[in-house]
């Protein structure tokens, strides 16, 4: 994934036609405003003063507005530094709703090749020693899976390559 960034027009100057606007690099709240009103200051209109932002980098899947407040831009871009590509999935999974995409986070069980590998090792995990050794090969750990799935008990989250799960709490 590329840094996080977003491109903020002065929207005077687009008004009158004039492209004016920066890249910037998405770290905290008070630098990215700094470089806001850097941009602003720069601009050749002295009415510039109300910005827009009107593309992004970095950011994945994650939904950003126009009108987006840099509290959130910094927030999703933290989110999205700290859990990687991860964090693309949960987001897309949670419409972009950062508490929702947090929660996924916590309940987060791991990546599998397959959701029938999350199901052996989830029951593994709470005692599948008392499962008689003559039975294991009889189980439909897929059908296992994915009745957890359907039955709304885990979320499944497919990255193209492998399965990622979690509990749905």
């Amino acid at each position: 994934m590329t840094e996080e960034r977003i491109y903020v027009a002065c929207l005077s100057s687009y008004v009158s036609g004039i492209l004016h606007g920066a890249w910037i690099e998405v770290t905290d709240e008070e630098t990215v405003l700094a470089a806001i009103d850097a941009m602003l200051k720069a601009s050749t209109l002295e009415e510039a003063e109300e910005w827009a932002i009107h593309s992004h980098e970095g950011f994945g899947r994650a939904e950003i507005g126009e009108y987006e407040s840099i509290a959130r831009v910094c927030e999703i871009a933290e989110f999205m530094r700290k859990h990687g590509e991860l964090a693309d999935l949960v987001l897309h999974e949670a419409r972009g709703n950062m508490d929702d995409a947090l929660n996924l986070i916590k309940n987060y069980q791991g990546e599998f090749n397959s959701l029938g590998e999350f199901a052996e090792s989830f029951y593994d995990e709470i005692g599948g020693e008392n499962i008689p050794e003559a039975l294991i090969g009889y189980i439909d750990w897929e059908a296992m899976a994915r009745d957890m799935q359907l039955g709304g008990d885990i979320i499944v989250l497919n990255d193209g390559r492998n399965v990622h799960v979690c509990w749905n709490r």
